[in-house]
């Protein structure tokens, strides 16, 4: 009796090593073991942007496009700080070149109007000077309209235009023209017209 209670011990014990050397294994061939999905769940958790590749077009850059809040803290800082009605956020790459790497953006607060910041950037996105270019809105008895060109390789000009009604009709009711100047270190100047 005592001899197959010994027996029966020694086999359940054998069974059980073996058994669990047969799930490691197998744990191994499937895959990735828990310990392992949780790591790598921690660093996706701890990158919410992508990865800038030096080599990528400037244009993929994440200071270009639609931006949530956490982006526009990091790439815009302070600029919203003072909006009241933050809607859409987003920014467009400004295909000029002040030179030393020099990013221009023009950040947009949008929703049924748009408000513009020219920016600048330096070569790490971090923001080197910001000007507020103003509000354009729809036209519900007034609007006023924002339009901009490229004037040479470190200069913008700007029009100003409000519209409204003149004896019965939409008509130029004010403007305001000027250029924006932008260094070889992405500092702003603004030369009124």
């Amino acid at each position: 009796m005592k001899q197959a209670y010994l027996f029966i011990t020694i086999l359940l014990i054998t069974s059980c090593k073996s058994n669990n050397s047969e799930s490691i294994q197998h744990s191994k061939d499937d895959g990735p073991t828990v310990k392992q999905l949780d790591k790598a769940e921690k660093v996706d958790l701890i990158h919410e942007e992508p990865i800038i590749d030096k080599a990528e077009p400037i244009d993929a850059l994440p200071i270009h496009g639609e931006m949530n809040d956490s982006l526009v803290q990091k790439y815009y800082p302070g600029i919203t700080d003072t909006i009241i009605d933050l809607r859409i956020k987003a920014s467009d790459k400004i295909e000029i070149n002040p030179g030393k790497g020099i990013i221009v953006s023009m950040f947009y607060n949008s929703g049924t109007f748009e408000q513009m910041f020219l920016c600048t950037h330096n070569t790490e996105l971090k923001l080197i000077d910001n000007i507020y270019i103003g509000k354009a809105t729809m036209f519900d008895i007034t609007s006023h309209t924002i339009e901009f060109d490229i004037v040479d390789s470190n200069t913008m000009s700007f029009d100003h235009v409000d519209w409204g009604y003149v004896e019965k009709k939409i008509d130029t009711i004010g403007s305001k023209s000027y250029n924006i100047s932008i260094s070889e270190q992405g500092k702003m100047r603004r030369i009124i017209r």
